[in-house]
């Protein structure tokens, strides 16, 4: 993205700090917090709009943000600005964030969300992608079996295709066959491991984009 001329500031709520969300973008982007949150969001937003480059400010497990930082969210929206958005601001987060932007308190901010995107599951094809592809990431040699077929498929039935469950499913398949001293992942392992850890199949999420900012509303994990 660095190459596309993209700046790309992550934040979730474990890195956002004791002095909130506003203060943590200010010095994200190199500037220092101003005495009040509305007047350092307005310097944020007047300091990207003359940078070059094209910012984009990513709010992880955004369902989990306090109502003081939702509002934080707010004043980084509130300006605007004639020539262009000094951001993309983009929130990622289970369906529970519905909720919360839905409540009297957040109606304003979520007044700014303009766009709504959907991430839809993965096809079973898209899943043995997704499967293979981490494996690869891990170190694993192209061309080199894990999971057997059979396997990839139970992980894909059983999560749904939602990325996280196969992460989770998946990761469990792999210790159970550690434990059983098997080179090969099976469907039998797959199995024993979702039964092991059934709390760990989590519940679909959406994602959704909004005007100056982006919103990611995602399914779980």
């Amino acid at each position: 993205m660095q190459r596309e001329g993209l700046c790309v500031h992550y934040l979730a709520p474990s890195t956002v700090g004791p002095f909130g969300l506003v203060n943590a973008v200010a010095r994200k982007v190199g500037l220092s917090p101003s005495r009040s949150r509305a007047e350092t969001a307005m310097l944020i937003g007047e300091h990207l709009i003359a940078n070059e480059r094209r910012h984009i400010v990513v709010i992880d497990e955004a369902h989990q943000l306090p109502d003081a930082t939702l509002e934080d969210v707010r004043l980084l929206t509130i300006a605007d600005f004639d020539r262009k958005s000094p951001f993309i601001l983009l929130l990622a987060g289970q369906l529970a964030l519905d909720e919360r932007l839905a409540e009297p308190t957040h109606h304003a901010l979520d007044r700014r969300i303009v766009t709504i995107a959907r991430l839809l599951p993965l096809s079973p094809d898209e899943a043995r992608e997704y499967v293979a592809a981490r494996v690869r990431g891990a170190g694993v040699s192209k061309g080199q079996l894990v999971f057997e077929d059979a396997a990839v498929d139970a992980v894909a039935e059983a999560t749904g295709g939602i990325p996280g469950r196969v992460n989770t499913l998946a990761t469990g398949a792999l210790i159970v066959a550690a434990a059983r001293k098997r080179k090969l992942v099976s469907a039998q392992d797959v199995h024993a491991a979702r039964l092991e850890n059934p709390e760990e199949i989590l519940p679909l999420r959406r994602c959704h984009v909004r005007r100056g900012a982006v919103a990611i509303r995602t399914a779980g994990g």
